[in-house]
């Protein structure tokens, strides 16, 4: 158990860090467009990101993918940058998150 929560709190750690604002800055252009009664859409994706995260690691983990942290930055970020230009241009991004 010690193992884990070692795990976590580096997990944890990596994803609050200034430095790895990415994964924050993902998950904002992701849910931007949902207002608050769409709740149960946003949990959905928010799930279905978090699992597609843990299917990588695990990946990469037992090495049957192997590609370089430098280009998944550079991916997550081009991925960030798309996102946010398609909620701009799809006039989806106009609802406020506190419609009712």
């Amino acid at each position: 158990m010690t193992e884990f929560c070692s795990y976590f709190e580096n997990g944890l750690w990596h994803i609050l860090s200034l430095f790895e604002c990415k994964h924050i800055l993902f998950l904002i252009v992701l849910t931007v467009p949902y207002v608050f009664k769409e709740w149960n859409k946003l949990l959905l994706l928010v799930s279905v990101f978090t699992l597609g995260n843990l299917i990588a690691f695990l990946l990469t983990v037992f090495g049957v993918v192997i590609i370089k942290g430098q280009l998944i930055s550079l991916l997550v970020l081009l991925l960030i940058l798309l996102i946010a230009l398609f909620n701009l241009f799809s006039g989806k991004s106009s609802n406020s998150i506190f419609e009712a």
